[in-house]
């Protein structure tokens, strides 16, 4: 019986969110071939990750197969308010400042 191994090396090609620094998203995974599934941590919400993987045995390994898959987007932040006194104040009225949610690269509503 033979060791058989999977690689997969996955990096991301896209983000709903311009900020993210996409450069320190890759890396590459070795895995036994009886192992049927694995776990990736840390990836970032809103993002397209190519995963390329290719199965070994003792003859070598076989052909890449390459798939892209999109995490969720996550929810907006909110900037801090504080206790801040209104805008403008009457009698019967009340301007305050509204600061604007962080997308976070997802469409905002």
């Amino acid at each position: 019986m033979g060791c058989y191994r999977d690689l997969i090396s996955y990096k991301a090609v896209s983000s709903f969110d311009p900020e993210i620094d996409l450069s320190n998203q890759s890396g590459r995974i070795i895995k036994q071939g009886n192992e049927t599934h694995y776990l990736f941590f840390g990836l970032y919400p809103g993002t397209t990750y190519s995963f390329t993987i290719r199965a070994s045995t003792a003859k070598g390994f076989g052909p890449p197969i390459t798939s892209q898959f999109t995490t969720k987007i996550s929810a907006p932040s909110m900037p801090a308010y504080d206790l801040e006194t209104p805008v403008n104040q009457t009698d019967s009225t009340l301007t305050v400042l509204l600061k604007p949610a962080q997308s976070r690269g997802a469409p905002i509503r």
